[in-house]
This record gives C-alpha cells, structure tokens and sequence, in this order.
C-alpha cells in the first residue's frame, strides 16, 4: 500500500500537480513499512529455527526412547546354541551383567599344533581329516597357522574349520587331526650307518654298480623308534650297514 502511495505522489511531484511534502511523506511511510517488513521477516526466520530445534531435539529424544525399546529384546550377534544361562525371567540385571554363554558349533573349529619342521608343509586352505574320540570323521581346511611359535613347545597352533550342521562334533572333544602334505620318497635306515663328512655334511655310503663306495647327502624327513626315514638316495640303492668307517669314498670293494 505505501508503496502505491509513494508511486503516486511521485507521479504527481513529475506533473506538477502536487507538494514535496506529500512525497516526503509517502517516502517516509514507505521506509516505515520496509523496516517494520525487515523486522517481521526477522523475527519469523528467528522463530522458525527455534520450532525446527525443538522439532529435531523431539526427534532426537524419541530415537533414543525407540533405541531403549529395542534394547529390551537382547539378541546375540551370532547364531548358536546356549550352554549356560546365569539370571532367569524377572531378574533385574544392570549393564555388563553376563546373562548366557552362547557356543557357535558351525562351522567346528579344531585346534591343534605343527613341528616347526612341519609348519612350512602346509599353508591356509590345506585340506585335513579330523575324527573324534567317538569316531566321526569330517573333512576340513586349515584356516589359520600362528606366524610364531609357543615358547616353550617350539611348535606352531593351527586352526581346523569344518561343516557341522548336523552338531555332531560337541565343543571340548578330543580329536585327531590327519593332514595330507606332499608325497615324497624316502628310505627307513638305521640311524647308526650315517656318516658325517669332514664339511659337516651327513649321509650314507653304498656301493654302485662298479662295486666302488659312494657317498649320498641325506635329509632327515621323520625319525622313529625302529629307524628313521631320510631322502635324497636313489630308488635302489646297496647301503654299507657295517664298518663303513673304515673305507674311503671312491675305493674300490671286492
């Protein structure tokens, strides 16, 4: 309105027909109306921020009312079975409260150590057998190899997985872990025909096809009680069992 009553006047200042004063007057009532429009928009801004914080603090205030709710219905984060409960129905518990003991049996995870001579033979993904005590056999992988050893065993833990859905395998049991290595070809000597060379290097002597003694380095793959298992001979081979000390490499024996 006032700035139509400005407007006015001042058509009416440019046709001579009308006072200054008039448009002075108009100009005021216009500035007026502008300030008093500043304010209003002013204060609405101001208003409308305080209704959109209390509308977020209300939203803010029921999620933690919905969180609370949901906070009633405990669910453990995996599925399996519970082995101990420690409060029953109506009992009022606080936070940090242990309420159950929940074991997850699938897939089964099996324990067990390697010989550091061991270790290396196998990797993550080999395949393993394990049985129970009470017989049961399942298929599994290793899933984890420790990267170092127990202290005071030298020997190296490693995890089994296995598919038990059907539960059989109960959590605790003692098991028998069979994994399948690499095939190598060894011999089963006695331990006293090894011979050790002035650099150290251990071995056997035998005898080849021109009757001549010859000397094969060996690496010992296990040792038992009745012998031990070593590679690096031939597939055939005549092995000097007696008095192998007191002939040379490369003599001839009739």
């Amino acid at each position: 309105m006032y700035e139509i009553e400005y407007a006015s006047a001042k058509q009416l200042i440019d046709k001579g027909l009308s006072s200054k004063s008039k448009l002075s007057l108009a100009s005021f009532n216009l500035a007026n109306a502008q300030a008093d429009r500043e304010d209003i928009k002013i204060k609405f801004e101001s208003t409308l921020a305080n209704l959109e914080a209390q509308i977020s603090n209300v939203k803010s205030i029921l999620k933690n009312i919905k969180l609370d709710i949901e906070k009633t219905t405990i669910k453990a984060p995996f599925d399996g079975i519970i082995s101990e409960k420690m409060v029953e129905k109506t009992e009022f518990i606080s936070i940090g409260t242990p309420l159950f003991t929940i074991i997850d049996l699938d897939p089964i995870k099996i324990e067990g150590y390697l010989s550091e001579f061991d270790v290396n033979k196998v990797s993550v993904g080999t395949k393993a057998l394990i049985e129970d005590s009470n017989g049961i056999k399942k298929n599994g992988i290793i899933s984890f190899i420790s990267p170092s050893a127990e202290t005071s065993t030298r020997t190296f833990e490693i995890t089994i997985e296995a598919d038990n859905k059907d539960l059989s395998y109960k959590s605790g049991i003692t098991t028998k872990i069979i994994i399948k290595g690499s095939e190598l070809k060894a011999h089963k000597i006695p331990p006293s025909i090894l011979t050790l060379l002035d650099d150290g290097t251990v071995g056997v002597k035998a005898v080849d096809n021109d009757n001549k003694v010859t000397f094969y380095p060996t690496k010992t793959i296990k040792d038992t009680i009745d012998g031990m298992w070593v590679s690096g001979l031939p597939e055939k081979v005549n092995l000097i069992v007696s008095g192998q000390e007191y002939i040379s490499i490369g003599e001839t024996i009739n």
